[in-house]
């Protein structure tokens, strides 16, 4: 629950920023680029698809099995995945240096 940290300089990444941005952060102490680790990313799919498994089966309970293909569903379930994923994202998250991802074939082999 800890993990929003700079691994560089140990400074507190606000939680509220992660909600509002894309994957790539960037430290607003000593501006390194930040993203998230492969295993909180991993941790974060695992539970939002626990939590997207339970809305289905709870609108399938309260709204009947034909209605789970249809728009009136799927648009209202599209934005709880989206919130949730956020939220988890925020709550799970560790974050690593962006730097240290190889780069992608910028050089010829």
């Amino acid at each position: 629950m800890n993990g929003l940290r700079c691994p560089r300089c140990r400074a507190p990444y606000p939680r509220w920023r992660v909600l509002f941005r894309p994957g790539i952060f960037s430290c607003p102490s000593c501006g390194a680029r930040l993203t998230y680790s492969l295993y909180s990313a991993r941790r974060a799919g695992w539970v939002v698809s626990i939590g997207l498994f339970g809305a289905v089966t709870l609108g399938d309970l309260v709204f009947g099995f034909d209605q789970l293909g249809s728009w009136r569903f799927l648009v209202p379930l599209l934005a709880f995945t989206l919130v949730l994923g956020q939220i988890v994202r925020s709550l799970f998250g560790v974050l690593v240096l962006r730097d240290d991802f190889p780069r992608a074939d910028r050089e010829p082999r």
